[in-house]
Parts: structure tokens; sequence; C-alpha cells
């Protein structure tokens, strides 16, 4: 080979090193991004289930409230304007919406210890574990009373002194939050930066309470 041909082919050799190099590069950088929206996803869906979560412990909470104390808050509801709306919050916060907006306190009512330690007791560990600690995030919920209605399939329970009893069905919707802030509103999560995660779900369920005032029951 000349001298002429060999310093060709070293420089056809340099250009498909280059050219390799740039497309390992190109490799490289699909692979990362494509890792790094994985990790992002992943992170995603975490959040996702955790509120969900969230929203369920929220159910139960006011499915237990409602079955020890259910007459008693709508007896309370009684007193505000029709169609008031009870709110429960996983600080064991119990407010009556009126149609209006205004807002009325209710009872305070207990939370389940996970969410807040019982009065002289040691702190709860964090609701979302290790996972809390580092990401600062935490965990929170708003249920709401949708409805209310007597159930068409019980009629009426009976009669007591002149006052009819029905099985009332009762609409829960619950919202479970995993934020920066606790019970984080509309304007609180739509003002967080980018960077910044949480997640939000709903869920609904409907219980029933047996034999309470047909007067109660009203949406």
């Amino acid at each position: 080979m000349t001298p002429r041909r060999r310093r060709q082919a070293r420089g056809n050799a340099l250009i498909l090193a280059v050219l390799i190099m740039f497309a390992m590069l190109g490799l490289g950088m699909v692979a990362l991004r494509s890792t790094s929206q994985a990790i992002a996803s992943s992170g995603n869906t975490r959040l996702t289930q955790q509120a969900r979560a969230v929203a369920e412990a929220g159910l139960y909470h006011v499915a237990t409230l409602m079955n020890r104390n259910g007459l008693a808050l709508l007896n309370a509801r009684k007193l505000w304007a029709e169609g008031a709306v009870i709110q429960f919050d996983s600080d064991g916060v119990v407010q009556f919406e009126e149609p209006g907006g205004q807002v009325r306190p209710g009872p305070a009512q207990p939370v389940p210890a996970v969410f807040v330690a019982a009065p002289g007791a040691d702190p709860p560990p964090p609701a979302l574990g290790d996972f809390e600690r580092g990401s600062g995030l935490r965990p929170s919920y708003r249920v709401t009373v949708d409805g209310l209605r007597q159930s068409a399939a019980a009629g009426t329970s009976g009669t007591n002194q002149g006052q009819t009893f029905v099985d009332c069905t009762i609409e829960l919707q619950a919202t479970g939050y995993v934020a920066r802030e606790n019970l984080p509103t509309a304007d609180d999560l739509n003002a967080a930066n980018v960077e910044e995660q949480y997640a939000e779900q709903r869920l609904k369920a409907v219980i029933r309470l047996r034999s309470v005032p047909q007067e109660v029951c009203v949406r």
C-alpha cells in the first residue's frame, strides 16, 4: 500500500470512529432520557397510589364516625340552612357548608392515630413511611356527605310517638392528597412549583344508617 493510500485509510478510520462515537453518544442520551422518564413515571404512580390509599382511609374514618355519631351529626346539620353539606377532614375538623357558601363549625371528631397523635401519646410514625421524611410530602384528606336519601328497599322502619324512622342512604366523597401542604386548596395546588410533587385522588362510597328520623334524612 502506498503512503497516500495509507493516509487515506487512516482518515477514513478516523471519520468512522467519530461517527460511531456520536452514534453511541446519541444512544446514551436517549437511554438516559428514557430512564429519567421511567423514574418520574414510577414516582407519579407511587404518589397516585398513596393518594388513593389516603382517600380510602378518609372514607373508612367517616363511615365509622357516621355509624357511631351519625344521628347527632345529622341533627346538628338541621341547625343550618337546608341542604348544608357536612365536611370532615384528617385534622378532625367537622364543618357544615350552606348552599350560599357560608361555613359553620361542627363538633370535632377523633381521627385515626396514623394522622394525629392521641393526647399524651408519642407522635405516630409518618403515614408515608421513610418517603414522607425524605420528600417532605404529607398525607391528608377531606370527606363530604354529598347526598342523603331514604333507602328505597327499606321503606320505613317504624314509628315512635308519632315520629317516622327510616333507613337512610348516605353518599360520601373523599379526596386524598399527598402534597407539601396539609389539606391543600385548589389555589395551593395550582400555585405549586413544577418541581413540587403532589397527587390527588377522589373516591366515592355509600353507607346506610338504620332507623333514623325521617326528617333528618333529607338532602
